[in-house]
């Protein structure tokens, strides 16, 4: 792997994460940021978790053009991440599933590397199906 890659992909999280920060209109517990990368297209999507539960980016951030942008811009950066990876020869995710605890400062990210090319994939599905799962844990 070249030297500054590393650097370079951890600040396109850094970014996203801090994106999400920016966007919410009040405190959270933890940010979540999904990032779909495929072939020809991409999205970026986020929701947050605050005492205990789970809310979607629309209930917590109420101005709908700032959440609009928000997630374009994080779109924008899903483009850059994908030329880091071209440029340093380096196999790029097609999801990435972060994490961000405000209270501890703890990042974590989950990765795929596998193109699910099944007529059935939806990113958004895959999206909704992840927020399901980590409120189905909140109860």
């Amino acid at each position: 792997m070249k030297a500054g890659f590393e650097k370079e992909f951890t600040d396109i999280q850094i970014g996203l994460i801090s994106l999400c920060l920016e966007a919410v209109s009040m405190n959270t517990d933890v940010v979540y940021a999904y990032a779909y990368i495929g072939e020809g297209s991409s999205m970026f999507n986020m929701f947050f978790e605050r005492n205990g539960s789970i809310f979607p980016a629309y209930k917590l951030i109420q101005d709908s053009g700032l959440l609009s942008q928000a997630l374009k811009y994080g779109t924008h950066d899903l483009e850059k991440l994908r030329s880091i990876c071209v440029e340093y020869e380096t196999m790029c995710p097609v999801e990435m599933r972060m994490y961000y605890n405000c209270k501890t400062k703890k990042f974590t990210a989950d990765y795929t590397y596998e193109t699910n090319d099944t007529a059935e994939f939806s990113p958004h599905d895959s999206f909704l199906e992840w927020r399901n799962e980590i409120a189905s844990t909140k109860h």
